[in-house]
């Protein structure tokens, strides 16, 4: 489950997935510039807040076994070599575990999109 953010991925294992996703993004600029003429520019800067709730499990579906997070991200789309795009993200969330009450922060950084 690599789209349950706020959590690492050994946080879940079983042969059944549910998993709900709610993102609000938002463009804070595109300056589609450079410097100079190097061939790497900043196309888009934008940010996100996001919600999930999963759960993995292999006999039966426990709904208070439900982890959840919440969050925020920020990210740029960059393009290289003239044609190449690349996301970057740097983001935290909150997790909280439902099967054994425990709560955590976390912080990342991903390269590519989440989805």
């Amino acid at each position: 489950m690599t789209l349950m953010r706020g959590f690492p991925q050994q946080s879940f294992a079983g042969t059944h997935v549910a998993l709900v996703n709610t993102d609000y993004r938002w463009p804070i600029a595109r300056p589609q510039r450079g410097a100079g003429t190097w061939p790497l520019f900043l196309h888009t800067a934008h940010a996100a807040v996001f919600a999930d709730a999963g759960q993995t499990w292999t006999d039966r579906f426990r709904m208070r076994s439900t982890k959840t997070s919440a969050g925020a991200e920020f990210s740029l789309n960059i393009i290289a070599g003239y044609s190449f795009s690349l996301t970057t993200t740097l983001g935290a969330a909150w997790g909280h575990d439902g099967a054994d009450h425990s709560d955590r922060g976390t912080m990342y950084i991903r390269v590519g999109r989440a989805f």
